[in-house]
């Protein structure tokens, strides 16, 4: 084998750099003193994706992480997966990076592919994926595109039990753009389940939570609540279902007595027929329920 010297750079030269190759730990070094030699080509005979390295490159992105550097450690991390696609250690820490920058369904892929590969689920991975499945399933909502995906990442997000992260309030506005997509469509035989469906997961929650029950009593309100329940009367309403819905109506009012919408519901439905004069325009304050076109 040739000698490297500092004064040649023959092709012998390269031949005994690339013959060497990286031993382990001594990547770095030989690198530099490829480049102290001036040996054109050496380093690109080596392979440049070792374990050594993408070691390296994820450690890099745990400090730019820690530093809140958060585009640096994700691009460190998809540098590092790029390599290694099923390192566990890049696959969790590219997912708290995402998480940092605001990516919801990123971030819950990552963590995905992090469980798939096995790796270690303790009560970290666990809190930091409840906030990647929350964040994603409420930015989907607010786009307001895919109500179908929405629902689904709230029903995930519910399974998951994720105290931190209660899954009513995401489950109650995704299922209400469920129901208001159908109602867009004219497909108002479709929205009424779906409604009604709202209605019963709520009572389902309440009734196996205390809290929730405390909480709903003292608030008197919950607009997106008091929409399923307006809705779903007014479809019923329009399906000559009058009975059905004054029953609707009033358990709506015993479960939200402070909401002015379902009263003035309520007093319409009473007056229609009687001999009884109702204002019947929207009162002061009052929401816009999604109703039949």
């Amino acid at each position: 084998m040739s000698t490297v010297t500092s004064s040649g750079r023959s092709g012998g030269n390269f031949r005994a750099c690339a013959m060497r190759g990286p031993r382990p730990g001594h990547a770095l070094a030989v690198a530099l003193a490829c480049g102290a030699l001036g040996i054109i080509g050496c380093q690109s005979v080596w392979p440049t994706d070792t374990p050594e390295r993408t070691t390296n490159t994820v450690e890099e992105a745990e400090l730019a992480l820690a530093r809140n550097d958060i585009a640096q450690a994700n691009r460190l991390f998809d540098r590092a997966l790029e390599s290694a696609p099923r390192n566990g250690r890049a696959l969790v820490g590219s997912a708290r990076a995402r998480l940092a920058a605001e990516r919801g369904e990123p971030a819950l892929a990552r963590f995905d592919s992090y469980r798939e590969v096995g790796g270690p689920w303790r009560r970290a991975e666990q809190y930091d994926h409840c906030s990647a499945l929350a964040l994603a399933g409420e930015q989907v909502l607010e786009a307001g595109s895919r109500p179908d995906r929405a629902h689904a990442l709230a029903e995930r997000l519910a399974a998951t039990r994720c105290e931190e992260h209660p899954a009513d309030e995401l489950l109650l506005r995704s299922g209400l753009q469920l129901a208001d997509r159908e109602i867009e469509a004219g497909r108002h035989a479709s929205a009424l389940p779906l409604y009604l469906a709202i209605i019963d997961d709520r009572d389902a929650a309440n009734r196996s939570n205390v809290r929730a029950v405390t909480e709903t009593t003292v608030r008197y309100d919950d607009p997106h609540l008091a929409r399923a329940y307006l809705s779903a009367s007014r479809l019923l309403l329009a399906d000559d279902r009058r009975d059905e819905a004054l029953a609707l109506l009033s358990r709506g009012l015993d479960e939200l007595p402070g909401n002015r919408d379902l009263v003035h519901l309520m007093v319409t439905v009473l007056a229609e027929g009687s001999n009884v004069v109702f204002p019947r325009e929207k009162p002061p304050g009052s929401q816009a329920p999604a109703a039949p076109r």
